[in-house]
């Protein structure tokens, strides 16, 4: 049996697509294996910490909407309507703290562009 390695599953759902689909239980297990010594060595210093990044960001957002929607609805109950949990205030704190996630992704990673555009120029010599 072909057996594939976490490191190889955390991958391949950041590649497809589907890392942000998953349950809060398989991104803690991904987190734990990040934790260890050899997820550095296997992902390397450019991609290792943006993987633990989207981990740790989408394990907090998946762990905020897990027990949210163990919360009874003030007017409704519980919820069963997605279209309700969009109104719920939390919901929209969630998705602003993963909107500030990439954000501050983005600027890193024009941050190292700039620096290594210009170090490639000899400018900062």
């Amino acid at each position: 049996m072909n057996k594939i390695s976490i490191y190889d599953e955390i991958l391949h759902n950041i590649s497809s697509g589907s890392m942000a689909s998953l349950p809060a239980e398989k991104l803690a297990q991904f987190s734990v294996a990040l934790a260890r010594p050899q997820a550095y060595t296997h992902f390397g210093a450019s991609a290792f910490p943006q993987i633990c990044d989207t981990v740790r960001t989408l394990l907090a957002t998946r762990s905020n909407e897990e027990t949210l929607s163990k919360i009874p609805h003030p007017t409704t109950g519980p919820s069963t309507n997605s279209a309700n949990e969009i109104h719920n205030p939390r919901f929209k704190i969630s998705l602003l703290r993963i909107a500030e996630g990439v954000f501050i992704a983005v600027l890193a990673i024009i941050f190292i562009w700039v620096l290594n555009h210009y170090l490639g120029l000899g400018l900062w010599h």
